[in-house]
């Protein structure tokens, strides 16, 4: 019996997560988010019908300014230091890095449940806001490459 391999994040949750960060991006120029991609077989996952997407989609995952980027929006949490209340206000660079995380979190949620959640048509089984934020942050964890 052949061993599968599973992904730490749903693939669905990672192409959310690069259409939050790279929309402007040549593969979603070329694919409809409500068209071009399917549930897998049990409903696990979504693949992209198109073969040239997928190497459009591993162009984008190994576009270093996108890495950057995810390591922008993670670096409080690679931090070691724990900062305190009157730090944070102290540390403008920390600020701006939890207001642009914020925006994206807000964003990757507005998107998720645009465009993918309206796939599944299950509406009782919508995340909670606690596990949208945990999966938009694994994705983030994901492109990054940790």
């Amino acid at each position: 019996m052949k061993n599968q391999r599973t992904l730490p994040v749903d693939v669905d949750f990672i192409i959310c997560c690069l259409f939050t960060l790279a929309s402007s991006n040549q593969l979603f120029r070329n694919i409809d988010l409500k068209k071009d991609i399917y549930l897998g077989i049990g409903g696990g996952n979504y693949l992209l019908s198109n073969v040239e997407n997928f190497t459009e989609l591993s162009t984008l995952l190994n576009k270093s300014s996108l890495r950057q980027f995810a390591y922008f929006l993670l670096k409080p949490f690679l931090s070691k230091q724990n900062f305190s209340f009157q730090d944070r206000n102290k540390n403008t660079e920390l600020t701006e890095q939890t207001i642009v995380f914020k925006k994206y979190l807000k964003k990757f949620k507005y998107f998720y449940k645009r465009y993918f959640f309206v796939k599944n048509e299950n509406y009782n089984l919508l995340p909670t806001e606690k596990e949208m934020n945990l999966f938009a942050t694994e994705s983030l964890f994901f492109v990054l490459g940790i």
